[in-house]
């Protein structure tokens, strides 16, 4: 059985098809926006549906005119609900929202986290450089602290401080280390490439120039790949093999709150490398940051 009728301007054509001799029956309704397709066990069941999902799309579009496309989805999704709330739809709705809850929660701990890291950076902004201007080649024979770091200045200095302060005077050369994920969205923009390996090459010179302002022999490292924990391993290997007294530093957060759900959310990048570099025979050592 095949029909049509008129939603607005669209013409909506729709058909009904017995899968057997005595069913079950599939209804399909095509109209310009997508197909629906429900099955049942009786051909009445069927041809009232048809009549309620006639009605919903012509109500629909009159509105559309109205409200625009948006209203129009609303406007399907409300009597959708309504129909089969009783039948699952409930269910639906509650898994949905406790979805968008905890979504909204993630985001707002993140935006939160970027916030406390900001305040970290602003009190190591303050941090003096020295008055050494001469640079200092790196001993590749010497004593090699390698810093995995990121975007926050403030991560990157608190490292190096804390570990001229438990190792004074041990290591002659410092080295500092970023990897920066490149995805579709990066390739995709024009010149979005480019203006990520500006930045992290404008934070990386930051730290050479701390170390050679401090008369510290210093180098920088940046990389770019899809993986980050896969391409930073590799540059560790590369790097320890130029200075096999290497030790490697890095970061992670602690919370005055920790729990769970925060440790899930931050530092297993930090790990990751850790496990990879020690199954590599290489020394790398996570140095708690408290925000």
């Amino acid at each position: 059985m095949t029909n049509c009728f008129r939603a607005g301007p669209d013409l909506v054509h729709w058909d009904l098809t017995a899968l057997g001799d005595d069913g079950p029956y599939r209804l399909s309704v095509h109209h310009p926006h997508g197909s629906i397709v429900e099955y049942f066990g009786r051909v009445s069941e069927a041809l009232v549906r048809e009549g309620q999902l006639e009605a919903l799309l012509i109500a629909a579009r009159t509105a559309e005119r109205y409200a625009g496309n948006t209203d129009m989805t609303a406007s399907i999704l409300v009597v959708t609900v309504i129909e089969k709330f009783f039948e699952g739809g409930w269910m639906t709705m509650l898994i949905t929202a406790l979805v968008i809850v905890l979504c909204l929660f993630i985001r707002t701990h993140y935006r939160e986290t970027k916030e406390k890291i900001k305040r970290v950076d602003e009190v190591f902004s303050n941090q003096p450089f020295g008055s050494h201007h001469d640079e200092l080649s790196p001993d590749t024979e010497a004593p090699t602290a390698v810093f995995i770091v990121g975007s926050s200045r403030g991560g990157g200095l608190h490292a190096l401080l804390w570990v001229q302060r438990m190792f004074p005077g041990h290591f002659k050369n410092f080295m500092f280390v970023n990897v920066r994920t490149v995805d579709a969205q990066a390739y995709g923009g024009e010149g979005e490439v480019e203006k990520i390996g500006k930045e992290a090459q404008t934070t990386l010179n930051y730290f050479v120039d701390f170390c050679t302002s401090h008369g510290l022999a210093s180098a920088a490292y940046l990389g770019f790949g899809t993986d980050a924990v896969s391409r930073l391993t590799e540059m560790c290997e590369a790097i320890s093999k130029g200075y096999p007294r290497a030790i490697f530093f890095t970061s992670k957060l602690i919370f005055e709150q920790e729990n769970w759900f925060t440790r899930l959310l931050h530092n297993q990048a930090a790990l990751a490398i850790q496990r990879r570099l020690h199954f590599k025979g290489l020394q790398m050592i996570i140095l708690p940051m408290k925000i």
